[in-house]
């Protein structure tokens, strides 16, 4: 499902959406680990997770994306 969700964002809102809304990190996996991790940051509140799509819906409930 993620995939297919982020490539509809992509699609239809463009790089505009992922300037704006979503930005990608990478970080430690713990601290002190040399072990990183993507994880995908809401711009607007600091939301933060592993998957696309947990933030992608963040986006919409909690900010109104969309509506």
């Amino acid at each position: 499902m993620d995939s297919d969700f982020k490539n509809h964002m992509e699609l239809r809102h463009g790089e505009d959406f992922r300037r704006e809304w979503i930005k990608e990190v990478r970080e430690p996996y713990q601290p002190g680990s040399w072990h990183r991790v993507k994880r995908y940051v809401c711009l607007r509140c600091g939301f933060k997770s592993r998957r696309y799509a947990d933030v992608l819906i963040h986006i919409v409930v909690e900010h109104g994306f969309g509506c």
